[in-house]
């Protein structure tokens, strides 16, 4: 049996513990008390922007070198942007919408903005 998570709740049903059970059934609370099977929550840290460094280095060589060549005004404003930015966060709207546009338009091969962009 897999181990679940209980939370110990008194007479009035407010949470007093939580306990780690293979079996509830195999444990009875203290009197006057109950348990309910609980799911824990989980916390998950907000994704730090990347320096322009990291962020660049999810392209490939050959990926960066075309994006330089890509002579196109799009492409250009893109790297203007990324240019000026102190950091990189691949959840920012420009940020999105300048990988994409480098998909949509073939400078990258398909499906490589959402690795890229990938948290």
């Amino acid at each position: 049996m897999a181990e679940q998570i209980y939370d110990v709740l008194d007479a009035a049903g407010a949470v007093i513990n939580r306990i780690i059970l293979e079996d509830a059934h195999a444990w009875s609370p203290p009197p006057g008390h109950t348990i309910r099977k609980t799911v824990p929550v989980v916390t998950v840290a907000p994704m730090a922007p990347f320096s322009k460094l990291a962020f660049l280095r999810r392209f490939t060589t050959a990926e960066r070198i075309a994006i330089r060549a890509h002579d196109e005004p799009v492409t250009k404003d893109f790297l203007y942007l990324l240019d000026l930015a102190e950091e990189v966060d691949v959840r920012d709207q420009d940020t999105r919408a300048g990988v994409n546009y480098l998909e949509t338009c073939g400078v990258l091969a398909p499906g490589r903005a959402a690795e890229i962009l990938a948290a």
